[in-house]
């Protein structure tokens, strides 16, 4: 749920300050049109990794799928901090829709093989709670990126941009370990041993 929070806030902060950022950063003259082209080619680029991510979390393991989102998702982040026209922010995006994609199929998926049928509707009303905390964090933040950029030009769009980093990087980093902490359960409980054991047979 933690990391639910983080994903969702760092997602949640590239969609609502995209427009002043695009307008304050990048000096567009017409920001709204930018604004609609980087939200086309992200939510295309998240539609096209969905479709592949299940295949591929299954065959590579959720974990180092969850490792390659968060890392994709930092990596589009931090691009943006050096970004001053148009053309690479939207290359960007390709890379940020392709780390949103992955972690809402991830997330969901995890989240799916976590509830318990008992409480199914429970377990999953609290990853609700856990998506409009991550988006009231996205909301609020705007009131530290004010403040920071009265103190430099443009500076609280970095710090914004560097948390965000930061956040899909913790997300991913949670999520993997939930992954791997539930293979080693059922590995357990099924009386499957975790690392295999070498098998020396005897001469005759």
């Amino acid at each position: 749920l933690v990391a639910l929070a983080f994903s969702i806030a760092a997602m949640s902060s590239l969609q609502i300050y995209a427009l002043f950022f695009l307008q304050d950063v990048v000096g567009l003259e017409n920001p709204a049109n930018g604004a609609d082209l980087i939200v086309i080619v992200i939510a295309v680029s998240a539609g096209l990794a969905v479709v592949p991510a299940g295949r591929l979390a299954d065959r590579l393991g959720r974990d180092r799928l969850f490792f390659f989102a968060g890392g994709s998702g930092a990596v589009g982040a931090t691009l943006l901090i050096f970004v001053s026209s148009i053309g690479p922010v939207l290359f960007i995006g390709v890379i940020i829709g392709v780390a949103i994609g992955l972690f809402i199929t991830l997330t969901w998926t995890v989240a799916n093989d976590l509830v318990t049928h008992a409480d199914a509707a429970r377990d999953l009303g609290y990853t609700s709670i856990a998506t409009l905390i991550g988006a009231a964090i996205a909301r609020f933040a705007g009131v530290g990126i004010d403040i920071i950029n009265d103190l430099s030009e443009n500076l609280g769009y970095k710090a914004m941009l560097v948390s965000v980093a930061l956040a899909f990087v913790l997300s991913a980093v949670l999520l993997a370990k939930v992954v791997r902490d539930t293979l080693r359960i059922d590995e357990l409980s099924s009386g499957v041993p975790q690392e295999p054991h070498e098998v020396v047979i005897a001469p005759d």
